[in-house]
């Protein structure tokens, strides 16, 4: 559980990473009206989802060796 914990950080934070940059990126070329658009789009709706959902299932699960 903790390998999956540990990439499942890596992974959002590199989507936040990813994301960000991208933004920056619409912002200096002054097209954050698209950017905005193309990012409220349900597949990106679902995954930030499913995020918000994983991390609440992964912050009530316990691991193995910790004491209740």
């Amino acid at each position: 559980m903790k390998a999956f914990r540990n990439a499942f950080s890596i992974a959002v934070a590199g989507l936040l990473f990813v994301g960000y940059l991208a933004s920056v990126f619409e912002a200096f070329e002054q097209q954050q009206v698209e950017y905005g658009a193309k990012v409220d789009q349900p597949p990106i709706v679902w995954l930030a989802l499913a995020i918000l959902l994983i991390s609440i299932v992964l912050a009530f699960l316990k691991e193995k060796d910790e004491q209740a």
